[in-house]
């Protein structure tokens, strides 16, 4: 039957991979001795993010989530981001990254405090974090996205193409995205009618001031970090609906659905 969305797990890959694709240039002009991604999900993009690493730790909080591949080079750990800092040596890594993880973390100053203590004096850190617009485009479509999905799973019922054997399950969803914050006594209606947070905000409505570039700019810059450079990710909807066609006037207007912060530490 037609899918009227796209595979969920290839279009989140796809746009791991362009986020890779954005800051390769930027920065692999030589390989890095040690590297760490944290909150790695999966650990889909410490597979790409190998070959410009000598040694390379992936981490993440959610042990069913990581799938620990054998790739020589990779360490996989589980940890707790905001307690970064106990596992690792001072001064250990000399490119530290991450991608939509600081909106996850109810205490991000202790993670950007504790990736400051385990990163080289000469070494480069990103941090990859949702836009106000990344929001603000799931609140438009989160109707679009359940009647879609409603659609979906009609002509699925219908084609009789239900299967145990081609069903495809995300751990992390079935979990939640939040893992340290206790599950939403919301209603469910209520939920239904009104998007939850993608990350910790209180509310969907302010998660959009919560992902404000100057707020976490200001955050990073407090820890002692100072700015390289600050770039646009690529923009998505967040719900495996494809935005092809408006993806050219939304860059042109200057949107995007993340920033990617590249920083070094700032010199005392």
């Amino acid at each position: 039957f037609m899918k009227l969305k796209t595979d969920w797990k290839q279009y989140i890959q796809n746009i791991r991979i362009k986020e890779i694709e954005i800051i390769e240039p930027i920065l692999f002009k030589n390989r890095i001795d040690k590297g760490l991604e944290i909150g790695a999900g999966n650990g889909f993009q410490s597979s790409i993010l190998k070959k410009h690493i000598n040694k390379l730790y992936c981490t993440e909080l959610n042990k069913e989530r990581l799938i620990k591949k054998d790739i020589e080079g990779i360490t996989y750990k589980i940890l707790d981001a905001e307690l970064i800092d106990r596992n690792f040596s001072s001064k250990y890594f000399n490119f530290i990254y991450s991608s939509n993880l600081f909106e996850h973390l109810p205490n991000p100053h202790l993670a950007i405090d504790g990736t400051k203590e385990i990163l080289s004096d000469n070494g480069i850190i990103i941090h990859i974090i949702p836009s106000p617009f990344s929001v603000i485009l799931r609140i438009m479509l989160w109707y679009p996205n359940i009647i879609l999905s409603i659609l979906e799973k009609l002509l699925t019922i219908k084609s009789k193409d239900i299967s145990v054997k081609n069903k495809t399950t995300d751990t992390a969803t079935m979990m939640g995205n939040n893992m340290k914050l206790e599950k939403s006594s919301t209603p469910k209606i209520i939920r239904l009618l009104i998007p939850t947070p993608h990350g910790v905000s209180k509310s969907i409505f302010s998660e959009i001031g919560d992902m404000r570039k100057i707020l976490w700019k200001n955050r990073f810059e407090k820890s002692g970090f100072e700015i390289i450079k600050i770039v646009k990710g690529p923009i998505y909807s967040g719900y495996g609906i494809g935005l092809s066609r408006a993806k050219e006037f939304l860059d042109k207007a200057g949107l995007t659905s993340e920033y990617i912060y590249i920083m070094k530490k700032a010199k005392i």
